[in-house]
């Protein structure tokens, strides 16, 4: 007689379980990871943007554009874009609205102001979770 060659249905539904398993822990960790990464990037992009500004309002431009601010196009990978006037004068808020963004951040919208006085506060609308903010960020409340 020979000797029989496969698996039993028991082992393969064990094998089938723990990867089950596995997945249930992989995937939402991975979710965390491309919102914090999306999220993280789009601050990046804002960062830059920084400078351009600031060099505009010590020029004396009131209420400079992205054109004026050497934007050619206000969709990237991670944000489209926009710059607004603050409530005061030589304040700004450049804001990211985030595409294609993970479920968790959908809607999201990461924000850059500056004051009157030059302090920039990185702020994001209520759709982000903190959990999900860089360093340095907080939620509008």
């Amino acid at each position: 007689m020979r000797g029989q060659k496969g698996f039993t249905l028991i082992e393969l539904m064990t094998a089938v379980a723990v990867i089950g398993i596995l997945l249930a822990i992989a995937i939402p960790s991975y979710i965390n990871y491309l919102s914090k990464a999306k999220l993280t990037a789009a601050l990046q992009e804002l960062t830059a943007l920084k400078w351009p500004v600031e060099d505009a309002i010590n020029s004396n431009m009131l209420a400079p554009s992205l054109s004026d601010i050497g934007v050619s196009q206000t969709s990237t990978t991670n944000c489209v874009l926009s710059l607004a006037a603050g409530a005061q004068s030589g304040s700004e808020v450049i804001s990211c609205t985030l595409v294609n963004p993970p479920y968790p951040v959908i809607g999201g919208v990461l924000m850059l102001s500056r004051s009157s006085a030059g302090v920039w506060t990185c702020t994001s609308n209520q759709n982000v979770a903190a959990s999900y903010l860089p360093i340095g960020c907080s939620q509008a409340g």
